[in-house]
Parts: structure tokens; sequence; C-alpha cells
């Protein structure tokens, strides 16, 4: 065997406080990555053009949460024939959406929970219309609590 190389990476400044180590949960480090727009590759352009609103985002992310989403970015949708491969389309159309329903659904997906109880009726018809059904069960349990 040779010799081991250590890697090295940066100046130890660089990397003196990221937000890698400073945050501690998934969802917050989601939720930094989604606020920052860090890497982001999709954009949802929500509402009737030309006022659409941009609504950046992660393939990925989408593609966890909706069978919709999953099936809007896969090459099938955009005609090339496999249906396991993402297509590099970064850019999709949802006119008949609320933006401000859109961007509270993005979030939910995100960290995990819901954020807004006044509108959780319509984000819970909106998470059915894309078959989202983690986010559905949540709402469910939102409507639960204060029911009772």
């Amino acid at each position: 065997m040779g010799e081991i190389i250590p890697l090295v990476v940066g100046s130890p400044q660089k990397f003196e406080n990221p937000w890698q180590i400073q945050m501690k949960t998934l969802e917050e480090k989601w939720a930094h990555v989604l606020k920052n727009e860090l890497y982001t590759d999709t954009v949802l352009l929500v509402g009737p053009e030309p006022s659409s609103v941009s609504v950046p985002c992660h393939k990925v992310i989408l593609i966890l949460h909706s069978p919709v989403f999953e099936s809007m970015l896969s090459l099938r949708w955009a005609g090339a024939g496999k249906s396991n491969s993402i297509s590099t389309k970064d850019e999709i159309h949802l006119p008949e959406d609320d933006p401000g329903l859109i961007k509270l659904l993005i979030s939910c997906f995100y960290n995990g929970k819901p954020t807004a109880v006044d509108e959780a009726l319509d984000l819970l018809l909106l998470a059915k219309k894309i078959y989202m059904s983690t986010c559905c069960h949540q709402m469910y349990s939102v409507f639960t609590i204060f029911i009772k």
C-alpha cells in the first residue's frame, strides 16, 4: 500500500462557522437552502401569465413529495421515453394555482410541517390535488386539534 495523503479542502478560515454545522436538524438545513435559493434547479411559474410568480425549488424535493411532480419532471412527460430518468427541464407552469398556496406547500415540503393554520383547508385541497399524502395527513392533524 502507498502513503495516505490527507484531503485538504480549503483554508480553515473558510470553514470556521458553516451553516451546515450551525443548524442541527435536517428541516433547518432544508429551510435555509430554500430561503437562500441555494442550488435550486427548478422554478414553478404559478398563476396566469403574464403575472405568474416564480417559486424556486429543488427537483428532488418535489419528486420526494409528489408523484404528480415526479411525472412532470420525468423524461417520459417531456416525451423522451425513459420514465425513471429526470429531465433537465427546469420550469413547471401552474397557471391555475394560487402563488401563496404553492409557496406554503413548498415550505411544507422542505420543513415537514404546515406553517399556516388559517389556510389549512386550501392547502389540504392543493396537497390532495398533487397526491401529497404526507401533507394531507399533517393538515388533518391540524384540523383535529382545532376542532376539539
